[in-house]
């Protein structure tokens, strides 16, 4: 019998070379190995972001495997799609994907990013509460974090 997982009691920290990330579409999931970054570090590392297609310009770099619903690799973690891939992903109705972008914003602009994020999950969850909703909370507090990050 599967047990369920109490994403709330994790120890991220403890975890954190392996994230496991989903995209939206539902076509597939991957997990890609993420170094825990310092404070300082974090304004000169790429990001993930996960984008829709038909805003995915040719030129950039998948952060994520792409797959089809069955599992199969469409495109591998590190390809630079060109104006014919992107094509073909809009075609098998590929609705988003993982893309590595630059990131712009230094070290104290990501953490207020952070904390923003943070003081909005808690406005949402404000009010009586219970352990469901604590841990779901702390699940998308954890997503925020990770998602500005």
């Amino acid at each position: 019998m599967h047990r369920r997982q109490d994403f709330a009691s994790l120890d991220w920290t403890a975890i954190s070379d392996w994230v496991p990330l989903a995209c939206a579409a539902g076509w597939g999931s991957g997990t890609l190995p993420v170094k825990q970054l310092l404070p300082e570090e974090l304004a000169l590392a790429d990001r993930t972001v996960c984008i829709s297609t038909l805003g995915l310009k040719p030129g950039a770099r998948l952060a994520q495997a792409v797959r089809r619903a069955d599992g199969g690799l469409l495109l591998s973690a590190g390809t630079e799609v060109d104006v014919d891939q992107v094509r073909q992903l809009i075609q098998r109705g590929i609705a988003c994907v993982h893309v590595l972008q630059e990131e712009t914003r230094d070290a104290a602009q990501i953490q207020r990013d952070m904390a923003a994020a943070v003081e909005r999950v808690a406005l949402l969850f404000r009010g009586k509460s219970s352990d469901a909703r604590d841990e779901l909370a702390a699940v998308i507090t954890d997503y925020r974090r990770r998602a500005v990050s």
